[in-house]
């Protein structure tokens, strides 16, 4: 018989010498529920609407009422936090002396107590909530109320995204800030910097390709953006994930497309025009994840992760929607992954019957195996617009 032994570690770490940032915002999406909140949105954007800029500069217009929305979600969501907690440390206060009173057998309003105690409840499973969605405990389920573990698990994974130190280019550890700081630029400045290519072996190479689509295809994907497909768009992204640099949510545009709708229709035919997005759907954070491989001390063994605005996603969203009728057009049979209707098993299975037809053949033969590093980061752009040209796809609907 086998007897298994289960140690707790209690493990304390001191990150008081680790400088942070300020940190970023992100929408409350509980203020969705809060009619005054929801209302004082509805009268700003209509507000706003009648502002010059509306008309004249619709791409600044549209990033400055996002900066006002988010300052009057800001001021709201921290009245209310102070209130809840003001209100929670009252029922606290209250709980333990209705319990201390029963503890000496005094006269207790039982009726009372119950509804403090429910109260209670109630305070304490929305702090557990609030930590299991900043903990990104997935397999969480309704009705778990252990509400230290998912804060503690929420500083934990907070803490494991913390680079308390780099290995330089010259292999040596480096722990400064600054210093920490300086070899992450780099580092990232060398994958995103562009290199050259020679335009005519490109072309050369790209000779090959005979398939283009044909021209309904390029009348469907060059067509404006119609409001079912921003809807259709937006209403497929997940919810509860991470905001770009706006901190405004999925569900928060979501929420308020009934307004929202017409002036994305009013924003995207602007950046059409312009062939400019706004300031704020040109940024994005990128967030560093460490791959659990390989040294940590290595930035090639964190994985960047790109967090982008929700109305860039969703413009980018309707090109790939556009798209997926056309791969399959365009894209050779031997290749399988991210392709509808595709499965990469079959690739699997096509080596396989290779292989067997080599050694009953009794054929020479080589198998390759490429695994480019960062492969979609190094992509460049000239060569992307030349192979989108050669498809008979229009630049344009791509660079803006």
């Amino acid at each position: 018989m086998r007897s298994a032994i289960i140690l707790f570690v209690n493990l304390n770490i001191d990150f008081s010498e680790i400088e942070r940032g300020p940190g970023l915002w992100i929408f409350n999406n509980k203020l969705l529920d809060d009619e005054d909140f929801v209302n004082k949105i509805n009268r700003l954007i209509e507000t706003e609407k009648q502002c010059p800029l509306y008309d004249e500069e619709p791409l600044v217009w549209y990033d400055n009422l996002k900066y006002k929305i988010k300052q009057l979600a800001k001021v709201i969501a921290q009245d209310k936090s102070r209130a809840e907690k003001s209100e929670y440390f009252k029922i606290q206060r209250e709980f333990e002396k209705n319990s201390l009173a029963v503890a000496d057998n005094e006269i207790v309003d039982l009726n009372k107590f119950e509804e403090v105690k429910l109260k209670l409840k109630c305070h304490e499973e929305n702090i557990c909530k609030g930590a299991i969605l900043r903990s990104k405990a997935h397999w969480a389920i309704d009705g778990d109320k252990n509400s230290k573990y998912f804060l503690q698990l929420e500083k934990y994974k907070q803490n494991c995204n913390v680079i308390k130190e780099l290995k330089n280019s010259d292999n040596n550890i480096v722990t400064s800030t600054e210093a920490i700081l300086d070899e992450v630029h780099k580092f990232y400045k060398d994958l995103y910097s562009c290199t050259s290519i020679n335009k005519d072996k490109a072309n050369e190479i790209l000779n090959f390709i005979s398939e283009k689509v044909s021209e309904d295809d390029t009348e469907n994907i060059e067509a404006e953006f119609s409001l079912d497909d921003i809807k259709a768009a937006l209403f497929s992204m997940s919810k509860n994930k991470s905001p770009g640099p706006d901190g405004l949510t999925v569900e928060f545009f979501c929420h308020f497309f009934h307004s929202f709708g017409e002036i994305f229709l009013k924003i995207f035919k602007a950046t059409e025009e312009e062939k400019l997005m706004t300031r704020s759907m040109r940024h994005g954070i990128i967030t560093l994840v460490y791959k659990n491989k390989g040294d940590k001390n290595m930035l090639k063994n964190f994985r960047p992760i790109s967090l982008l605005c929700v109305d860039y996603k969703i413009m980018a969203r309707i090109m790939s929607n556009r798209l997926k009728f056309v791969l399959l057009k365009l894209i050779s049979i031997y290749q399988t992954c991210c392709i509808p209707g595709r499965d990469i098993a079959d690739t699997t299975a096509s080596i396989r019957d290779l292989i067997e037809i080599i050694e009953n053949d009794d054929l020479e033969a080589f198998l390759i195996k490429v695994d480019q590093e960062k492969a979609f980061d190094k992509v460049d752009h000239d060569y992307l617009y030349l192979v989108l040209e050669k498809f008979g796809l229009v630049q344009n609907s791509f660079s803006g």
